[in-house]
């Protein structure tokens, strides 16, 4: 579970956080809650947690949730015209159209791909946005969370006609479901039904950190920036900084990470192992890789179903690579599907490599053999019904009830681990969980441009750091720390895009334009120029598009 900082001076420029805390963080950690016998591993990102508590604080606020607290009778017409093109940034067929007044708000106000006219929204009542301001703050509140409080199911039946006063209490109440959350994860942590893991604070590929030519191993003939890393005091910083945050709020280090994007290379995993971590994952694509890059002998299907050892440094690490096909399969195909049918299908996907495995290796591999199934915590679940509570539940009920299949976290699998038939693995080669590359973040023209503007600004901070107080240094240098993070780099190129592109172009232009002013030196004016050219349509090419799954442009 992870969100990038979109702070912008005082408060949040992107709303995500927020909108999803009220409808996934909480109702993830409801739906595991409702079946003790389920154990699982939730990793939380650094950047995530600071931003709900500050949202649970009340003393946050972003742009979105700024226009819905704004009177419908004061809101201006340029505000109107922010509102269209901000308040349907969700899942058309699960979020909206279930909901006859938001649906008519929806066909009426926000169908059409050009953005309105001021003479056109003129034309829509005070109450037609007063009920758009409720609606868009309400679909964002999760199936548990409505069970919980009936006063969101009250609402819901209502429909339309809301008061201000309404609104103003449906704020109140969902920043109070925030404040939930943490707690919540530290109550099912305290359990053990729950790991808690952790990513580095900012989420940047730490490989591309330490080294830009890395996303050569994967892709030989990779264009790359005009620019060089070699910043593994960054890329330390990253992981000791998430290290910390996560033991000051749950008072216990960490036993394991998931490095950003499941980006790995060797080195990485030296600087991981160096700060304690005892186990990282990945994706089966980068063991594959790797086992080939070394020519092991076991290069078999399923060699993915077994933790891996890599020897540093600093000691042994263990490795899970996530089973692509399983996991891809809750993230972008069972949306559509029929709760019960999806999750028959889950069990029979086990329950095969299960017999493939006995097959190959015989009955008692099962003592060592774990099937590794990882996924963004947020993403999808707004293309399922009821935002994936049907089919979590359906999921959880065939796992608690099955005699052939236990669910264990990943610290639960590393103790049991037998020395005697470890699994090591002598090269690396470096990858990421999307392709086993980092196509996605280096390569492409605007890409390579953000890494030069990186690099360029990280120059002028060293150069200036003898001559400017070390907090302001120190201030700088988290700016920078900041900008490091995958998200900026996700939503350039033609790979994935958003409506959302420019803003978070913005956002990452405006983090290295406070080093600058930090340190006292004068902006490059190229900082002020997008690094996106964004036409308003979708970009041409891309495999995945993460606004396919996860509506238009919410991490």
């Amino acid at each position: 579970m992870h969100q990038p900082l979109y702070k912008s001076g005082d408060d949040y420029l992107l709303p995500w956080t927020r909108l999803h805390a009220t409808k996934d963080y909480l109702d993830t950690a409801r739906a595991l809650e409702k079946f003790p016998d389920i154990k699982a591993t939730i990793n939380l990102v650094p950047s995530l947690l600071l931003q709900l508590k500050e949202y649970a604080s009340g003393n946050v606020d972003d742009r979105i949730l700024h226009l819905t607290r704004t009177p419908a009778f004061l809101l201006t017409a340029e505000e109107k015209v922010e509102i269209v093109k901000g308040f349907f940034q969700c899942n058309v067929q699960q979020m909206i159209l279930p909901y006859p007044r938001y649906a008519e708000l929806y066909r009426r106000l926000g169908k059409s791909e050009e953005e309105p006219s001021i003479e056109t929204i003129e034309l829509f009542s005070q109450q037609d946005w007063l009920d758009l301001q409720v609606w868009y703050l309400l679909t964002w509140v999760g199936p548990y969370a409505r069970e919980e409080n009936p006063f969101f199911t009250s609402l819901i039946k209502k429909g339309s006609g809301f008061f201000e006063r309404e609104k103003l209490r449906l704020i109140d109440a969902t920043l109070e479901l925030i404040g939930k959350i943490i707690p919540l994860w530290k109550k099912l942590r305290t359990s053990e039904q729950v790991e808690l893991s952790v990513s580095p604070f900012y989420h940047p590929i730490l490989p591309l950190l330490i080294d830009l030519a890395s996303a050569r191993e994967s892709i030989p003939n990779e264009p790359l920036p005009n620019a060089k890393s070699g910043w593994e005091k960054d890329a330390l910083l990253q992981i000791a900084g998430g290290v910390k945050y996560f033991a000051n709020e749950f008072q216990n280090l960490p036993r394991g990470m998931w490095p950003s994007e499941g980006s790995i290379s060797e080195k990485t995993l030296e600087l991981i192992r160096s700060e304690g971590i005892e186990w990282i994952a990945s994706d089966e694509t980068v063991l594959m890789n790797s086992l080939q890059k070394s020519s092991q002998s076991e290069a078999k299907l399923l060699l993915h179903c077994f933790p891996w050892t890599f020897k540093t440094e600093s000691g042994d690490i263990h490795l899970f690579f996530r089973d692509h096909d399983l996991s891809d399969r809750v993230g972008f195909l069972y949306a559509s599907w029929d709760a019960e049918d999806a999750a028959n299908d889950f069990i029979q996907g086990i329950l095969e490599r299960r017999s493939q495995l006995i097959e190959e290796f015989g009955d008692s591999i099962l003592d060592e053999a774990v099937l590794p199934v990882i996924l963004d915590g947020e993403n999808c679940w707004e293309y399922y019904e009821e935002n994936g509570k049907p089919f979590l539940e359906a999921l959880y009920r065939k796992l608690s009830e099955s005699d052939e299949i236990e669910t264990v976290t990943f610290s639960q699998v590393v103790e049991q681990i037998d020395a005697t038939r470890e699994r090591v693995l002598s090269n690396l080669q470096a990858g990421s969980w999307i392709g086993g590359n980092f196509r996605i973040w280096i390569g492409e023209p605007e890409e390579n441009q953000a890494w030069e503007a990186l690099a360029q600004t990280r120059e002028a901070l060293m150069e200036g750091r003898e001559n400017i107080p070390s907090e302001k240094f120190f201030a700088a240098y988290e700016e920078l720390l900041i900008a490091e993070g995958s998200d900026w780099f996700w939503w350039y190129g033609d790979e994935n895009t958003t409506v959302n592109d420019p803003l978070f172009d913005q956002l990452f232009r405006e983090h290295l334009q406070n080093v600058y002013r930090l340190i006292e030196k004068e902006v490059p004016t190229s900082l002020y120029e997008p690094i996106c050219h964004y036409s308003g349509k979708r970009k041409h090419g891309g495999a995945m598009h993460r606004a396919e799954f996860n509506g238009v442009g919410s991490q």
